[in-house]
């Protein structure tokens, strides 16, 4: 079959050390290529893979991602990171009433399994609340979220997690902190420092399982048909609207 023609399906995997490609048309023809892994940026070799398969299959990268019916994307990095315990120091950001419900849980084995990940006092709890239901019943103060940021930071944190109750169902004051974060702190200052928030979890509204399983495993969640934020039929990443934020250290 001409490669104009062809519908292809990609697999993308990324390493500590080169992102591999796996191209195949629905003729059976198949193509790998190999780049250079990209720690400060995993999107660049993300993008340069799909350059690669482009060349490869002979189309230029628009017309080959046109006719491209699925893009698979694995890593390792986040795994072996989660192994070996040599990622940055996180910090949390909590809603104020589950840090000790569901964060002080020291001498049982959900908190050694979350201690293994972030230090307990690197968990800090915030004045918000959303219900059940996904009503915003208290939004988060910016004067508030800027002393936790900065504290966090003075302890060491070198990547800020934010993980709310129930923004499984409402990411509205998710959202809201990332905002805060952004306005105070832009991604282009000088030592900045990641912020995100964790994937959701379908069908959950409790904190603690987001968080717990959040390192390695990032994934995407079908919105609650509860959602007061849901897109009609989407398929979405759980994150705050826009960019993902910085602060600055």
């Amino acid at each position: 079959m001409d490669a104009t023609q062809a519908v292809f399906n990609i697999g993308v995997d990324t390493g500590g050390t080169f992102t591999d490609a796996f191209i195949a048309d629905d003729a059976g023809e198949r193509w790998t290529v190999k780049v250079p892994t990209t720690p400060h940026d995993l999107t660049v070799c993300f993008c340069d893979a799909i350059e690669a398969s482009a060349q490869a299959v002979g189309l230029a990268r628009p017309d080959l991602l046109r006719r491209t019916a699925v893009i698979r994307f694995s890593s390792t990095i986040a795994t072996n990171t989660a192994l070996t315990r040599s990622g940055p120091k996180l910090g949390l950001l909590v809603t104020a009433a589950d840090q000790q419900a569901l964060y002080g849980v020291a001498g049982t084995v959900a908190g050694a399994r979350l201690a293994q990940f972030i230090e307990p006092d690197m968990i800090t709890g915030i004045a918000e609340a959303v219900s059940p239901g996904g009503e915003v019943l208290l939004s988060p103060s910016p004067d508030e979220i800027i002393a936790a940021v900065r504290d966090l930071l003075e302890r060491g944190a070198r990547l800020l997690v934010v993980c709310l109750r129930h923004s499984a169902v409402n990411p509205a004051n998710e959202a809201a902190v990332g905002r805060i974060i952004n306005a105070s702190y832009p991604r282009h200052y000088l030592g900045a420092v990641p912020t995100c928030a964790p994937p959701g979890w379908p069908g959950r509204c409790s904190s603690w399982p987001r968080t717990v399983r959040w390192p390695g495993w990032p994934r995407r969640e079908r919105w609650p048909p509860t959602s007061p934020a849901r897109p009609p039929g989407c398929m979405v990443r759980r994150c705050w609207p826009g960019a993902t934020g910085s602060a600055r250290h």
